[in-house]
């Protein structure tokens, strides 16, 4: 229903939704993103010679007035809504000006959920996985849990993910994901790594096959060539290997101990950083 005066004011209150397009700002910073939303709303036929736009109450809106208005247990919530009038140039067929009402929306998202069900989780995996660090090399274990946590935090990516719109730009969450799974790659390399290094007893890192390649191809000449495999620590046949295997131990214990002091200490500071940038 439309109220008409006399003096050419039209008053039409139309009671329903609007499903509009948005080009949102602020979604970089998701989960602690205040997401704005600038609508346009004006006419494609009628120009400022026909029509004269005006804001309601001189603000051009109304939030709430009822008890049951609002809602609870919501992600979003109505932070701050403007509108102003704005007048695009003439047209050629034209000479008026042709106006529109803009609304600048914004919404406030509830953070929490988010921390609690994806970053600290992802906090704790990253701290699982560098408690591998502390045990036995020998163990079969170690490669296992750095493997797991790192699966675990992929699957707790996968679940934000799913959440936002497939878009280049990257958001807070993802950056701070992608820093979590890189200290989560360094432990599975790591743990394979000094594993390696454990069970070496060869005197080089060359692989047996490329030796014998190199002999061949060098044409070095042993009247009974000896292929020596980058064998397993209890396979050692004589004091050599054994000494070689001592050595990549040492190695393997080094890059251990270096991983228990410098990883954990980056990685707070890296969490740091993120947890600054978010003020």
């Amino acid at each position: 229903m439309a109220i008409v005066k006399s003096d050419g004011y039209v008053y039409w209150s139309r009671p329903g939704h609007l499903r509009a397009s948005c080009k949102f700002q602020g979604l970089e910073r998701f989960p602690f993103d205040d997401l704005s939303c600038l609508l346009e709303l004006g006419s494609w036929s009628y120009s400022s010679q026909f029509i004269s736009l005006g804001l309601l109450g001189g603000t051009g809106f109304t939030l709430g007035g009822s008890k049951s208005s609002g809602e609870s247990f919501q992600e979003f919530t109505l932070k701050n809504v403007s509108a102003e009038i704005y007048e695009y140039p003439p047209y050629p067929a034209d000479p008026s000006p042709w106006p529109v009402l803009l609304y600048t929306v914004v919404f406030d998202r509830s953070w929490q959920p988010y921390i609690r069900g994806f970053l600290l989780s992802q906090m704790i995996f990253n701290i699982i996985g560098f408690a591998a660090f502390w045990l036995p090399i020998s163990s079969g274990e170690r490669v296992g849990l750095t493997i797991t946590s790192m699966l675990a935090a992929v699957a707790s990516d996968l679940v934000v993910v799913d959440q936002l719109p497939a878009a280049p730009e990257l958001t807070w969450m993802q950056r701070f994901s992608m820093m979590s799974q890189a200290f989560a790659t360094y432990t599975v390399l790591e743990a394979v790594v000094v594993s390696y290094f454990f069970f070496l007893t060869s005197e080089t890192l060359v692989p047996a096959y490329f030796r014998c390649l190199f002999n061949m191809v060098g044409k070095k000449k042993t009247s009974s060539p000896r292929y020596q495999s980058n064998g397993d620590a209890d396979d050692a046949t004589d004091a050599e290997e054994v000494q070689h295997n001592d050595r990549w131990r040492r190695w393997g214990e080094g890059i251990d101990s270096f991983s228990r002091v410098v990883l954990p200490v980056a990685y707070a500071i890296c969490v740091s950083i993120f947890l600054t940038d978010v003020n």
